[in-house]
């Protein structure tokens, strides 16, 4: 199984990496045709930085994953991402280049579920502050 988690470690880290530091500064293009709808929405948010951000996010979540040190905090910014990839490619592009995201959710879920340990203060439904030194109550 260890093998498993960093094969997904790499592919997703090298996946976000290249892509994103290829959409800050492109050293290769894409042969996919855009429908018109996803080339205007495309346009408006790179006009105004959105993709910037989206860009250096891909990069940093994928550094953090591929080195390995902070996997958990990688996901976490990297999720957001892939959710927006797959509705971009299912909704404003008919489902071409959708399989891409589908991999990397994938890679995700797998890396999710093997670092749950470390995601479940995330998702404790009865949190609260810790407003004193007091321990936290799991």
């Amino acid at each position: 199984m260890k093998y498993l988690v960093l094969l997904c470690r790499i592919l997703l880290g090298v996946m976000f990496v290249v892509f994103g530091l290829n959409g800050l500064h492109p050293f290769f293009k894409f042969s996919q045709v855009l429908s018109p709808d996803a080339v205007t929405w495309f346009t408006i948010m790179s006009a105004h930085g959105y993709m910037t951000i989206v860009y250096i996010c891909e990069v940093l979540g994928g550094a953090l994953v591929l080195i390995g040190g902070a996997v958990p905090l990688g996901l976490i910014i990297l999720c957001p991402v892939t959710v927006n990839i797959i509705l971009f490619h299912m909704l404003l592009n008919g489902s071409v280049g959708v399989i891409p995201g589908v991999a990397a959710a994938t890679f995700e879920l797998v890396l999710i579920y093997y670092y749950r340990p470390f995601l479940s203060g995330i998702c404790n439904i009865g949190a609260r502050p810790m407003l004193t030194r007091e321990k936290p109550v799991v």
